[in-house]
């Protein structure tokens, strides 16, 4: 697998995407992908939902929506900056604001 840019290169597929990735975790199984959302550009359901999953053979598994977070509506909703795994593999990641959300 290699990363470059927009582009998610796996074995027999090549995945693109609008925005640079700006940092993945790979396991065996799956793919998370953060992107990096420029500033200054309107913010929709497409920016503010930056974390994708895909499978290990480029399968799209889902995109987190921010929308079904009920701490997200209370505050001014803003793209993810971060992921991390716990030693669970749980993944979090974490806004702009701070908030950090678990799957």
């Amino acid at each position: 697998m290699l990363v470059n840019e927009n582009e998610l290169k796996l074995r027999d597929r090549t995945i693109y995407f609008e925005y640079t990735i700006e940092s993945t975790i790979f396991l065996p199984d799956r793919i998370f992908i953060l992107l990096k959302i420029p500033t200054r550009v309107p913010l929709s359901h497409k920016e503010l939902n930056n974390v994708q999953c895909y499978t290990i053979s480029g399968d799209k598994l889902w995109q987190i929506c921010s929308s079904n977070i009920r701490s997200r509506k209370e505050l001014k909703s803003v793209p993810y900056v971060g992921l991390n795994l716990d030693k669970n593999n749980n993944l979090f990641a974490t806004d702009f604001m701070g908030e950090k959300i678990s799957n």
